[in-house]
C-alpha cells in the first residue's frame, strides 16, 4: 500500500511541473467519460430498454435484403412467410409510408405526415388498447367489409 501511495505521489509532482500535459490529459479523460456516457445513455434507451409492449422479448421484425436495400417483406413474401410459418405464434404485416393529410395554419402545402395500413390483429399481437373509440374487427379487414361496418356506428 506505502508502494502505490509512494507511486501516486511521484505522479502528482510530475503532473505539476508539467501544466500543459496535465490539461491535455484531463481534457482527454474529461471528453472520454463524456463521450462514453453519452454513448451509454443513448444504447440504453434505444437497445436495452425493452419496447413499451406486452412481451416485447418475443417480439420479431422481419426485414428483407435486396441489392443494396433493406426493408419490409414483398406482399408475396408475407405470404409465403404466412404459410410455411412453423416457429412463430403469430405473424402480422403491415406497411408504413409518408402522405399529405393536411395544410398546417397560414401555409397553402399539405403536410406530410407518416401513416400505416395495419390488420386488426397488429393491436391484438401488441397488447394495446386505444384510448378513445374502439379497434377495428376483423371482419373489417375483408375488401368492401369496411363500408358496411362504418355504417352501423
Amino acid at each position: 500500500m506505502s508502494g502505490m501511495l509512494r507511486n501516486l505521489a511521484y505522479a502528482l509532482r510530475q503532473l505539476r511541473k508539467c501544466p500543459g500535459f496535465t490539461s491535455i490529459a484531463v481534457l482527454t479523460l474529461a471528453l472520454g467519460i463524456g463521450v462514453s456516457t453519452t454513448m451509454f445513455g443513448v444504447m440504453n434507451a434505444v437497445l436495452l430498454r425493452p419496447l413499451p409492449f406486452r412481451n416485447s422479448d418475443r417480439l420479431v421484425r422481419i426485414l428483407s435484403i435486396k441489392g443494396d436495400l433493406v426493408g419490409g417483406p414483398s406482399a408475396l413474401d408475407a405470404r409465403d412467410f404466412g404459410i410455411e410459418n412453423h416457429t412463430f405464434e403469430k405473424l402480422v404485416v403491415y406497411d408504413t409510408w409518408r402522405k399529405n393529410v393536411a395544410a398546417t395554419s397560414g401555409s397553402t402545402e399539405p403536410e406530410q405526415l407518416p401513416v400505416g395500413l395495419v390488420p386488426a390483429e397488429y393491436f391484438e399481437v401488441l397488447g394495446i388498447q386505444p384510448l378513445m373509440g374502439r379497434l377495428f374487427t376483423a371482419a373489417e379487414n375483408q375488401w368492401g367489409k369496411h363500408y358496411e361496418s362504418r355504417s352501423e356506428l
